[in-house]
């Protein structure tokens, strides 16, 4: 499997709040994201490399006493209509991995019981369009979500199933969050076991696409990815540990992630640090 392949399966289980184990084994549903919450602007800030020493906007994290210098690899900004769907993206690239497409716009147009999206590269010439059209449940929720998965939802938007191409499940959810995620690109790869600890105390991040739900009912903590490789299962290749920055009003608007490898360095990569910076469309009264 090449690490590309996985690395971008590891960033969507990341942003499905998909893993394992939770903080504590009491059944407690913890607190849920208001449906008012609407993000304005992401920004994203990866670890500056030999490789690409120069970024924009660079800046200092300091995590677990240790210094890491991060710059900006993309910055993006939404809108959404009265009834809270997402309208407009807008992304902007930076960096060695982007030179191809370094802008692009997301138009999301709703027609009944369907959402037509349409995604064009501003950057190349002439301009790449592409389209896709989304079946939407009755609280507009899509069952396909952007990668391999099917999914059901309860009715606040959280997960209660996912399912691969095939009908198989592939989770174990409880309570909106994803316990546990077996992903596999094909039957002759190894599985990879996504697991991810909550604090149960804590609300999740808001969604961005409503569409496609909420990414956890509660704050993950940490992600963990274990490999099934047909004969043993090596414990911990890569694992993800989060730390949270709140504004006045209790909304999350730093998330920092470090990433360390395991058993398996050539799967996924260097260590990595990563800043995702969050606004919000308005603040409460």
């Amino acid at each position: 499997m090449k690490s590309v392949c996985v690395y971008n399966l590891f960033v969507v289980a990341l942003l499905m709040g998909c893993g394992g184990c939770q903080k504590t084994t009491d059944p407690v549903v913890g607190p849920a994201v208001s449906d008012s919450v609407r993000v304005a602007r992401q920004t994203i800030k990866e670890l500056i490399s030999p490789s690409q020493p120069s970024r924009l906007e660079e800046e200092t994290v300091v995590v677990e006493g240790q210094s890491y210098r991060v710059g900006t690899v993309q910055q993006s900004s939404y809108s959404y209509d009265k009834q809270g769907r997402i309208l407009t993206e807008y992304n902007q690239y930076f960096g060695a991995s982007s030179m191809t497409e370094r802008t692009d716009s997301i138009y999301y147009e709703y027609v009944g019981s369907a959402v037509n999206i349409r995604r064009v590269a501003l950057n190349t010439v002439p301009k790449r369009v592409t389209t896709q059209r989304l079946a939407l449940d009755s609280r507009g929720f899509a069952e396909k979500q952007p990668t391999i998965f099917v999914a059901t939802y309860d009715a606040k938007g959280y997960l209660l199933a996912l399912r691969d191409e095939y009908g198989r499940t592939v989770a174990r959810i409880e309570n909106g969050n994803v316990l546990e995620l077996s992903v596999s690109t094909s039957p002759s790869t190894p599985t990879y076991i996504f697991r991810n600890t909550y604090d149960l105390t804590k609300a999740g991040l808001p969604s961005i696409q409503p569409i496609y739900g909420k990414p956890s009912r509660n704050l993950v903590i940490e992600t963990a990815i274990d490999r099934d490789n047909f004969y043993s299962i090596d414990k911990n290749v890569y694992k993800t540990t989060y730390w949270y920055k709140y504004d006045q009003y209790n909304r999350i608007v730093r998330q920092i992630a470090r990433s360390i490898e395991g058993v398996a360095l050539y799967e996924f990569g260097d260590n990595t640090i990563r800043a995702t910076d969050f606004s919000y469309v308005s603040s409460p009264r």
